[in-house]
């Protein structure tokens, strides 16, 4: 394993070099010094030898200086592929870069930024400002902002964020810019949006996904959770928190080896470009793991009694296997039941398991009847209390004004159920 460092022999990218090789003789990695330099041109051959024999003695000196386990090489090339390429073959954990160099071809905003589109490894963009020394000593601990697009990209960035507390000590913040119609969007939802806040369901969905972020942090040190507030420019955002709390290190997740302009539009190319700190951009490369779902064998079906409600149920019944066991919930509004509505609901829900397969496999049914005046919360507590694998629900109760999905119970649970949801169709 190794860590690349790229330079221009720029002071500020040299000055860059005493940062990286503390790093890597703190993780136990070699240092390998990078200096790219333009494939050679015709008819001026002998002018690229000695341009190469000189960076070749630049390097080495730089890597002499160093001390410690530091290698040096001379590439020919373009940076932005060279770098990934070498990645590759040295099996590197890390590659770092300056922020801010004299030399075109390492520009932040060209170079640096291409080289985080491409490469499969974490990149490390240090600023002049980032100072290494009171961290990797123990004297206090690296202010850590890792931002959060509740994704599976941020989770991998919380991943590696938290791996740095293995280096030395970490503190973290998670950072979330709340913009509600980017959320929407995310999840699918074109219906009519809340014009003046976002819906509650959709905060307690934010709030439960940032917590388990936090918990991706786990032991590695103290974690906060902070939400900020942007219309369209979250990376702007971001880079504002970051100077302002005087966070060390701003950790993104991002997709790599994608179209340009794509990786033109990403918040992970904004950050690098404005952050006012170092960056470090983690590519989301992680094969996913093969996933088993669990056996179906545990199914709550929820109906109002109306028409959309009880197909809920029958679909329910359509699907449980056998020796299976259903649920059936039915939710009033809060206060006591006189005994004639109670035997009303209950005869309505007897009335529903009709099919002759429940008896033929074993099928057990169960009937629960739930007081409440926020019908979705309860029947989300039901489910969690019996163990559900299942929830059907039916798109549309007794309302007859299609497409009302916000408010609606069976948005609120597709928004915050932590058990996989079944709609049925009203």
């Amino acid at each position: 394993m190794s860590i690349l460092y790229g330079t221009d022999f720029s002071s500020t990218a040299n000055a860059g070099i005493r940062v990286a090789a503390a790093l890597a003789e703190k993780m136990k990695e070699e240092l390998i010094l990078i200096h790219v330099l333009p494939d050679p041109v015709p008819g001026l051959e002998r002018a690229d030898q000695q341009e190469e024999a000189e960076a070749r003695r630049q390097i080495e000196e730089l890597a002499k200086a160093a001390g410690g386990n530091v290698g040096a090489r001379v590439e020919r090339g373009s940076p932005d592929v060279v770098l990934p390429r070498i990645t590759r073959e040295t099996s590197a954990s890390l590659v770092v870069v300056s922020a801010r160099s004299k030399a075109s071809r390492w520009l932040l905003g060209s170079t640096a930024d291409r080289i985080a589109s491409t490469t499969e490894v974490p990149l490390l963009v240090l600023r002049e400002e980032f100072s290494a020394d009171e961290w990797l000593s123990g004297k206090r601990p690296l202010e850590v902002a890792i931002a959060s697009d509740l994704s599976v990209v941020s989770d991998l960035a919380c991943d590696w964020a938290a791996s740095l507390a293995k280096v030395a000590p970490c503190r973290f913040t998670i950072v979330h810019v709340a913009w509600p119609s980017e959320t929407y969007h995310r999840l699918g939802i074109d219906g009519p949006m809340l014009p003046d806040h976002t819906h509650p369901a959709m905060e307690r969905l934010v709030a439960r996904e940032l917590d388990l972020a936090k918990e991706r942090i786990g032991s590695s040190g103290p974690c906060e959770i902070v939400i900020e507030s942007a219309a369209k420019k979250p990376a702007e955002a971001l880079a504002k928190f970051a100077n302002r709390a005087k966070v060390d290190l701003l950790v993104v997740g991002h997709l790599p080896s994608r179209l340009w302009r794509a990786w033109e539009g990403s918040v992970a190319r904004a950050v690098i470009r404005s952050s006012p700190i170092s960056v470090a951009a983690v590519p989301h490369i992680k094969a996913m793991p093969a996933v088993r779902a669990k056996p179906l064998m545990n199914i709550v079906a929820a109906t109002d009694l109306s028409a959309g409600g009880n197909r809920a149920v029958a679909h329910a019944i359509s699907i449980v296997p056998p020796d299976g066991t259903v649920t059936i919930l039915h939710v009033v509004e809060e206060g006591e039941l006189t005994a004639e509505e109670r035997a009303r609901i209950v005869e309505g829900l007897e009335g529903l398991i009709v099919d002759q397969r429940l008896t033929e496999c074993r099928v057990d049914v169960k009937f629960e009847i739930v007081a409440s005046s926020e019908p979705a919360e309860a029947i989300e507590r039901v489910a969690r209390e019996i163990g559900a694998d299942l929830l059907c629900i039916s798109a549309r109760g007794r309302s007859h004004l299609p497409r009302i999905l916000l408010g609606s119970v069976a948005q609120e649970l597709l928004l915050s159920s932590q058990i996989p949801v079944l709609l049925s169709p009203g």
